[in-house]
């Protein structure tokens, strides 16, 4: 059995309790979600299936990217509104993509 670990930051948004325990719900910046999703290859796998990305891999996936949101950096979708709008509508299209 092989472990993943997956290392960002967040900030807790909420806790409560349910019947099985606790659930916490947290809030990630687009700008590391974009890294995180930028190193996934399930991601490079969506584009490349929509013709969107030709090479599966994080460079490839990171310029990509940031032409896509038209943007110079992802640090840009801290201060970007238009820019992290189009990228959370791309994450959830993903998002939709990848559920079972």
């Amino acid at each position: 059995m092989t472990e993943a670990t997956i290392q960002f930051e967040a900030i807790k948004a909420g806790l409560k309790q349910s019947k099985d325990g606790y659930i916490l719900t947290m809030a990630v910046h687009a700008v590391k979600l974009a890294g995180i999703l930028c190193r996934d290859s399930d991601f490079w796998e969506w584009l490349h299936a929509k013709e969107w990305l030709m090479e599966k891999n994080e460079r490839a996936c990171t310029e990509w990217l940031i032409s896509y949101l038209d943007i110079e950096s992802r640090k840009e979708l801290k201060m970007n509104e238009e820019a992290r709008e189009l990228f959370l509508r791309l994450k959830a299209s993903f998002d939709r993509w990848r559920k079972p």
